[in-house]
């Protein structure tokens, strides 16, 4: 029994490595295949997320530039020529003979009237 043993040890060695290097590649991609296949596909990634945080950052900063721009736009003044007539004095007629203002208002350089 030891001779039968002493011979078949070798026998089933080699046995085993011919298997390995045989048959196992194909059981192992035959197992990968398998798995593949049963795997549940991935989730779809929902781009629909990505777009709409962009499209709020964008409209975030439309309505950030529009206060900018707004806070700085110089008041609209009406001209002498836009207002009537009887609402300008001119500075002219405001003075009497000596340089002063007759109705206690100064006219300054360019002609605008201010108040005291």
């Amino acid at each position: 029994m030891d001779k039968t043993r002493a011979w078949a040890a070798p026998q089933v060695e080699r046995a085993g490595q011919v298997l390995q290097d045989s048959v196992a590649p194909k059981v192992s991609a035959r197992l990968s295949a398998a798995a593949r296949r049963l795997e549940p596909a991935k989730p779809r990634r929902r781009r629909w997320r990505k777009l709409v945080g962009v499209l709020m950052l964008a409209a975030a900063a439309g309505a950030v530039a529009a206060v900018v721009r707004i806070r700085r736009k110089p008041e609209v003044t009406t001209s002498a020529a836009g207002a009537d007539a009887d609402d300008v004095t001119p500075a002219a007629e405001m003075r009497d003979g000596q340089g002063r203002s007759s109705t206690g208002a100064d006219a300054d350089v360019s002609g605008r009237v201010r108040t005291s």
